[in-house]
């Protein structure tokens, strides 16, 4: 087989050029990876202190405990209102099964999680660590 440096080069070329496309994507998704780590770490971290701040002021105020089944109360209306009237095991299935989520569902988890904690409740593994 004969090829020409001509040809050679266009290969070459054509190679190169194939290649600076992939690295153009890899760095378009690098970048989108960088910005998702970014806003969720900001959520992740304002949860933290979330949580932080309700636990010390129930801590100082223990007298919330007998206000925790109106939080209670409070949280079951939150997911009832819900229009998907999905809970955290449409979560579980999601992650399990690959079944649709609503992302509305984080906040309400969220919100459920830091009123939980506000006034003394446990919340399992499965809560906000979803």
């Amino acid at each position: 087989m004969n090829i020409t440096t001509d040809k050679l080069f266009s290969l070459l070329k054509e190679g190169i050029w194939k290649c600076l496309a992939r690295i153009g994507i890899l760095l378009r998704w690098i970048v989108l990876a960088g910005a998702a780590g970014v806003v969720l770490g900001l959520i992740g971290g304002g949860f933290a202190r979330c949580i932080t701040i309700v636990t010390g002021f129930r801590i100082t105020h223990p007298w919330m405990l007998y206000l925790l089944p109106v939080s209670g109360l409070a949280i079951v209306v939150m997911y009832r209102l819900d229009p998907s009237k999905s809970g955290t095991n449409r979560v579980l299935e999601g992650i399990s099964g690959g079944k649709y989520v609503p992302l509305r569902m984080a906040p309400l988890i969220m919100i459920s999680t830091v009123l939980t904690h506000a006034f003394g409740g446990s919340v399992g593994r499965e809560g906000a660590a979803l």
